[in-house]
């Protein structure tokens, strides 16, 4: 990857892994933004080719990369939720609105944080009821990272109540807890900064927010963005009688 190279990818869904980087050693401002990640199983790899890395909606290696982002992606129904390795510091990784529901491995985690926890900024991510997050040499629950980090104060735990979860809708319903529970994340504002554009979208290219910045991939009443072009003048235009 080269510096100053944003990845903002869209959907990955019934594979053995979800979204993987191997290493972002010297790039930076690197994102995983509005992604919706479902169906992951690690024997979904050829047979006799499991790799251990299997199973996560997200495992990222920071290994020397400037900035990084997870933000406002929607796992579901995947073995481990989001894995983060080889943080130090000189990088750090910001994981903000993310939804990880139906956690489908008992011993997984819907978080897990291997070593230097303290480069990692985490906040307004939804959890389900049972949350298992591995933090260093720790197992905790929501309440339990709240209560011994500084991480997470607005996280929540529960049902985020999807359309039709089974058959791949994750649109939230209106009584959703994850709608109307969130803050724009630093992501978006870093982008334009950079490139003077807004990604300021959800999953169906929807603006966003609607009302309040909801948490995941796809912002509660969001319309399509519609492009209409601009009418070119005519060219040799003539008057019949």
């Amino acid at each position: 990857m080269r510096p100053n190279k944003k990845i903002i990818t869209q959907q990955g869904e019934h594979c053995s892994a979800g979204f993987v980087s191997t290493s972002t050693n010297g790039a930076r401002d690197v994102a995983l933004v509005g992604n919706i990640i479902r169906d992951i199983r690690g024997n979904y790899a050829v047979p006799n080719a499991r790799d251990p890395w299997n199973g996560a909606a997200i495992r990222h290696m920071a290994s020397f990369g400037l900035n990084n982002y997870l933000v406002d992606n929607t796992c579901y129904d995947t073995e481990d939720g989001i894995v983060i390795q080889n943080l130090s510091n000189e990088n750090a990784c910001a994981i903000h609105g993310n939804i990880i529901s139906n956690r489908t491995k008992a011993s997984g985690y819907d978080l897990e944080i291997e070593q230097n926890m303290s480069y990692a900024s985490i906040d307004y991510n939804f959890y389900p009821a049972d949350t298992r997050i591995h933090w260093g040499n720790q197992i905790y629950s929501l309440a339990q990272l709240q209560a011994n980090t500084i991480n997470e104060d607005h996280g929540i735990t529960g049902n985020p109540l999807f359309i039709n979860a089974p058959i791949g809708d994750l649109t939230l319903q209106s009584a959703s807890p994850a709608k109307n529970s969130s803050v724009e994340g630093s992501i978006y504002q870093r982008f334009n900064s950079i490139y003077g554009l807004s990604i300021k979208v959800d999953q169906q290219t929807g603006a966003r927010p609607v009302g309040i910045w909801d948490r995941g991939a796809l912002e509660f009443g969001s319309s399509p963005i519609i492009n209409i072009p601009v009418p070119v003048s005519p060219n040799n235009l003539r008057i019949l009688n």
